[in-house]
This record gives C-alpha cells, structure tokens and sequence, in this order.
C-alpha cells in the first residue's frame, strides 16, 4: 500500500493562520479534514532540508530498515554522530520516527512517497 507523506510548501503565517482555523472548526464541530505532515517556508528552504545525503538516509531507512542509529550510520559509511543530528532534524520535521527499542533507538521511515504542494 502506497503511504505518502505530504510537504507543503507555505508562508509560516499563513501556515499557523490554517492550523488555527483547523482548531476552530474541530471545536465549532465540523469537518476539518487533514493537516499537512510537514510544512516549509520556501522551495529554497525545501532545497536545503532534503539535501541529496539527507534523501539518501531517508531511502536507506526505509528500504534496509536498521535497528538503530549506529547501524544505519554502518550502512550509510558515514560518522555516527553526524548521522544522529540528521536523524534527529529529520524527526523534527516529521520525516522520520524514531522508536525506542530496549536501549536503541531505531529510526522509521514509514511511507513510500513524498507528495510536495507548492501553491502558485
């Protein structure tokens, strides 16, 4: 099954103004539909965050699916550290989980695709 996880590319402002409204609609009882997972000020920003190493990593993650950060940090033949600090920006952004395993922490990826929105 094709799980996709979305990007829009969208003012800050205008982004907050739409999670308010999301708010206010939930609590008025009507039908809000779905947030983006993950919003970004500008295509050049997007540029900068999924970065060719960073998309890598993401591949990596998804497809060999290693138990921790230091064996995704092995598969990639990158330093442990610098590969912990991506983990960690990716998950901020939304774009990795990180499951805590006995004394792990295995990062997941867990969709196929990412659909970006960029408004014209």
């Amino acid at each position: 099954m094709l799980k996709v996880k979305e990007i829009k590319i969208k003012p800050i402002k205008a982004a907050l103004q739409e999670v308010v409204d999301t708010v206010n609609k939930a609590i008025a009882g009507e039908e809000t539909g779905t947030l983006c997972d993950t919003i970004i000020d500008s295509p050049e920003l997007l540029a900068k965050v999924i970065t060719p190493k960073r998309y890598e990593m993401l591949k990596v993650i998804r497809k060999k699916k290693p138990t921790s950060i230091h064996e995704l940090a092995r598969m990639l033949k990158r330093n442990y550290k610098n590969v912990y600090t991506e983990v960690q920006f990716l998950h901020q952004l939304g774009l990795v989980e990180i499951v805590k395993k006995k004394n792990k922490k295995m990062p997941v990826v867990n969709y196929n695709e990412i659909g970006i929105r960029i408004p014209v």
